[in-house]
């Protein structure tokens, strides 16, 4: 009898101890009903001539006695939408973190979010619900609020066709995870070849010989095969360099024309690069087609091993061994980065990350990726409908990442994958900011583990010095024009930009252009032929 009452103690004592569960800012399960058949404290909109509706459903619930449900007619267009907004801000003042959840059930559900709006600071974090068919299943997310935060507005839109959408069981509570004020990570920066310490990790200086293989045409096993093989081979000395698209042509044309290479001899097939190069692979290592994060980790294990990436029907077409299958290794996608992250994250690049939709079929930045071995990972949206997909769990994951590299460091391609995919743009800079990284679109780049060991004199980054400006007629109404849309993207210039700099009409007027400070020394064949 005393053991079990020293128990009982002992039991109380733990629970007094243990942290309370931060109490609830706003619990909705919708269950009065207000005016037009809408839930109680809460206002419809109906933007741009939607044809749709929004009511408490009495008749479909997950617990209680109703939900709110959408259904909406209209084509996805742009300001044409149904919202529900609640009537009362949400008061968080003095509150690091926020976690937002729901309950939501779809037929044949289109595009629709829930959005937590700061007031007065502004800003704005939106949570993509799933779509297409399901069955009651729990969206959530950690959003941090901004300095001079003091409340929130919540709104819940549908922008596309959907026969049901019904949401039940909407919360907002403290998040229980600091995200911000965190202790930052000062590591020193490994010098580049030549000494110097740069933003982005660069490659050695490129071979004056190089070997060309055009990819455009290959399957994606074949090219996942390629652009690892480059990665693997360029490590050294920079040697290979692939055609994905006539742009490729352009810039190594202009590499012969400047003399930054001697010679460039074009491989007739994928089959002859990898006998010129079978002596440097040690084999493969496959991915898992269940789980597309395994390509990111097959790509990245195969940078450590000295193997290439691909299938295993491709490594038997080509007479490759496999070193490392990882079929079946993993169910989700955030396995298989955590695998990675906590068993090889000493010999990954400390300074650099990079976000990559795993089932993107471009495969351009993988050389780069893993001649410099970059952690590489993706958040998914609850939109996003395949089974390997935990949104909850990866982005969880992604913010420990994000802590636990040093600050002001580049996070390397882009976090949205069609419309709703991924994170969107603002919810993704705001995300690497919060953690004092910056975010550098390079998805779409190709031959960087040969381009960033191109070596160009300081002196080339000059603006040209431009004539006066003739008088004005009096009066006057002048005019500047400038494009300031995606000069922060480093694909961005080496490639559809390239198009506007090769119009004939380029200089007729007088345009501005804005141009990322970290582009020259990561593309800088690409920066001399705009100054």
């Amino acid at each position: 009898m005393k053991s079990k009452k020293a128990l009982f103690r002992a039991l109380c004592v733990i629970t007094a101890l243990a942290p309370a569960a931060p109490a609830a800012l706003l619990t909705d399960s919708f269950e009065s009903p207000g005016p037009g058949n809408l839930p109680a404290g809460w206002r419809a909109g109906f933007h741009g001539n939607v044809s749709a509706s929004v009511v408490r459903d009495a008749s479909v619930a997950r617990s209680g006695n109703a939900s709110v449900c959408f259904a909406n007619r209209s084509p996805l267009a742009a300001n044409v939408w149904v919202s529900l907004t609640r009537e009362t801000p949400v008061p968080v003042a003095g509150l690091d973190a926020l976690t937002l959840s729901l309950h939501a059930r779809g037929v044949a559900a289109g595009r629709a979010f829930v959005s937590v709006v700061f007031q007065p600071s502004g800003g704005e974090t939106r949570l993509y619900l799933p779509e297409g068919d399901f069955p009651w299943r729990r969206v959530a997310q950690d959003i941090p609020v901004p300095d001079g935060a003091a409340s929130v507005i919540l709104r819940i839109g549908s922008e596309a066709p959907s026969t049901a959408l019904h949401l039940d069981d909407l919360s907002l509570e403290p998040c229980p995870r600091k995200l911000s004020g965190l202790p930052a990570l000062f590591l020193p920066r490994q010098p580049a070849a030549d000494g110097s310490v740069r933003l982005f990790p660069s490659a050695p200086p490129p071979d004056p010989d190089l070997t060309v293989l055009d990819i455009a045409r290959l399957d994606q096993d074949e090219q996942l095969l390629a652009t690892t093989l480059q990665g693997l081979v360029n490590t050294t000395r920079p040697r290979l360099y692939l055609v994905h698209n006539p742009n490729d042509r352009f810039w190594l044309a202009r590499l012969l024309g400047q003399k930054h290479i001697r010679s460039a001899s074009e491989l007739p097939s994928l089959a002859a690069a990898v006998e010129k190069f079978r002596g440097e692979i040690a084999g493969v290592t496959v991915p898992d087609p269940a789980v597309p994060a395994t390509r990111h980790t097959a790509m990245l294990l195969g940078a450590l091993d000295a193997t290439v990436a691909t299938s295993r029907q491709a490594a038997a077409r080509y007479n490759l061994p496999v070193k490392t299958d990882l079929a079946g290794r993993f169910s989700k996608n955030v396995q298989a980065y955590r695998h990675l992250w906590e068993n090889h994250r000493g010999r990954l690049a400390s300074h650099v990350l990079a976000v990559h939709h795993p089932a993107m079929t471009h495969n351009g930045p993988r050389d780069y990726l893993a001649q410099q071995r970059v952690f590489t990972f993706w958040i998914s949206s609850y939109a996003d409908p395949h089974p390997a997909a935990d949104p909850a769990a990866e982005m969880e994951f992604a913010a420990e990442v994000l802590a636990a590299t040093p600050p002001n460091i580049p996070v390397m391609g882009w976090f949205s994958f069609g419309d709703t995919q991924g994170l969107p743009e603002y919810d993704a800079v705001r995300l690497v900011s919060g953690y004092a990284k910056f975010l550098a679109g390079s998805e779409f780049n190709t031959n960087l583990s040969l381009l960033s060991g191109i070596r160009v004199p300081a002196k080339t980054f000059r603006q040209r010095r431009q004539p006066a400006p003739p008088a004005p007629d009096t009066p006057a109404v002048l005019l500047s024009f400038s494009v300031m849309d995606s000069g922060d993207s480093l694909w961005y210039w080496q490639h559809y930009q390239h198009k506007h700099w090769l119009d004939p009409e380029r200089g007729s007027v007088p345009v501005n252009w804005s141009m990322n400070p970290t582009r020259p020394p990561h593309l800088p064949t690409r920066a001399p032929r705009v100054f």
